[in-house]
């Protein structure tokens, strides 16, 4: 759980971090979502405040992720590559970006954030 005071400021700093245009749905529902998923990892029944931060840095990255999943173009059918003797433009569309940060952000998530989480879980 969190204080509804805690509350107000994460979705007020995250809006601010993200894009003051983003829904506010998407704000809550993944705020809520990390608070959950630090509560759980660290065994605890409160958010501590040292993890604020770390929450709202973790939202950010799962915004982003997910405006850039939702955003991503059907880019099926379009040349990826030129060559034209030793010279070669590769472009790379949104969705193949999109397609590695996913990839890599499964892989290393909780990497990024561990030592600070660790640093509070209390283990059952």
């Amino acid at each position: 759980m969190m204080t509804a005071e805690q509350k107000q400021a994460m979705t007020d700093t995250l809006t601010k971090l993200v894009s003051p245009e983003i829904d506010e749905f998407r704000v809550t529902f993944i705020l809520n979502a990390v608070v959950d998923y630090i509560l759980n990892y660290c065994h605890l029944d409160e958010l501590p405040d040292k993890l604020v931060n770390v929450a709202i840095l973790m939202a950010t990255d799962a915004l982003i992720d997910l405006n850039l999943q939702t955003n991503a173009p059907d880019q099926l059918g379009e040349a990826k590559s030129l060559t034209e003797g030793d010279f070669t433009i590769q472009a790379f569309t949104l969705a193949d970006m999109t397609a590695a940060m996913a990839g890599l952000s499964s892989k290393s998530y909780l990497k990024k954030y561990y030592k600070q989480l660790n640093a509070c879980r209390k283990l059952p």
